[in-house]
């Protein structure tokens, strides 16, 4: 859970901190969806969460999770072509 590594003081430990985003419409759909959660349920968790603005402030790095899964891996490939010890 990104919040929690955040509010824990967790990037001070890790190398990288990812934000995984997706819109907040997608999300509301994926939850609803996948996990059968109401509107109401849904609205009480994003609002307790932090922005995506205190996300995006901490994070060395923004993957967009709003559409295709393949979009999202081609993300990941990207980012990761960059490190010497993937090889």
């Amino acid at each position: 859970e990104a919040a929690l590594l955040i509010e824990a003081g967790y990037e001070t430990i890790v190398d990288e901190l990812w934000y995984i985003y997706a819109t907040e419409e997608m999300r509301t759909k994926r939850l609803m969806d996948h996990r059968g959660y109401s509107l109401e349920k849904v609205k009480s968790i994003m609002e307790k969460q932090l922005t995506d603005e205190a996300f995006r402030e901490h994070a060395d790095f923004v993957i967009d999770n709003s559409g295709k899964l393949a979009c999202t891996y081609a993300q990941i490939d990207h980012r990761l072509e960059g490190y010497t010890w993937l090889e």
